[in-house]
């Protein structure tokens, strides 16, 4: 399974409203959301 795989299943995991989820497994590879995403306030 490549990074990327593991980082969607994850993703699918999480309802679109946890974003604590999203951001966490975000931020685990180092990424930021895509831009069709809502930014997280800082």
């Amino acid at each position: 399974m490549t990074k990327e795989e593991w980082l969607k299943r994850e993703l699918a995991k999480a309802p679109v409203r946890d974003e604590a989820h999203r951001h966490y497994v975000m931020k685990l590879w180092g990424l930021r959301p895509a831009k069709r995403e809502v930014p997280l306030p800082v």
